[in-house]
């Protein structure tokens, strides 16, 4: 980018791509500032034919706008609505908030249509909650990431069924490890919510705000 230089992001694919006829917002930029994902209510892709909110990427470099919450099948929009992206620093992966139960054809029975989290590498799509296995939430918003396609990682605020308070929860991609972010030093799961996870460049520290005695 040129300094000084405003760009339109939230256009079709292409160079001189038409600009979307919707609200776009939520935008998530970057390592170096080449790549930015964002929420748009309207279509910017032929993929998305929903009429529902979904997370984009524009690369900046090549003009390109590709729709992100994509089914892992054939790239079409997901069943429900999908925001709150949070881009990689190498711009390849994409964690986004999505009610689809569509995206990643490895979960079949995901019928609820509460809030999930999911990472995008390409065209791969990966449910990342409800977390741990065998142990529903409720909803989970707000993620975090850090990490090279090869070594994601994931924060996001969560909340476990039969359990008080929204917990911060970090998903190490390559493991599947899932790790809860909101304990004290003895390892006990805060009483009350915590919220607003940021997660550091190398996936290993957590950031969060809290009402909990975690101290």
């Amino acid at each position: 980018l040129a300094t000084d230089e405003t760009l339109l992001v939230s256009r079709r694919d292409g160079a001189a791509g038409a600009p979307g006829g919707a609200a776009a917002y939520e935008p998530s930029v970057n390592g170096d500032g080449s790549q930015i994902a964002f929420t748009s209510d309207g279509p910017l892709a032929i993929a998305d034919a929903n009429g529902l909110p979904d997370v984009y990427r524009r690369t900046l470099t090549t003009g390109t706008t590709d729709l992100v919450s994509g089914n892992d099948a054939d790239g079409k929009a997901g069943n429900g609505a999908s925001d709150q992206s949070a881009i990689a620093a190498s711009g390849d992966a994409v964690a986004f908030v999505s009610r689809a139960s569509d995206l990643d054809s490895q979960v079949l029975d995901d019928t609820s249509r509460r809030a999930d989290v999911f990472v995008a590498i390409g065209r791969d799509q990966r449910q990342l909650s409800p977390v741990p296995s065998g142990n529903l939430t409720r909803g989970s918003l707000h993620p975090s990431i850090a990490g090279s396609p090869g070594a994601v990682s994931v924060a996001f605020q969560t909340t476990f069924a039969a359990e008080p308070g929204t917990q911060i929860a970090v998903h190490t991609l390559a493991t599947g490890q899932v790790e809860v972010a909101s304990v004290d030093g003895a390892g006990q799961r805060g009483r009350t919510d915590s919220w607003g996870p940021s997660l550091a460049a190398n996936g290993r520290v957590a950031v969060f705000s809290t009402l909990a005695d975690l101290g």
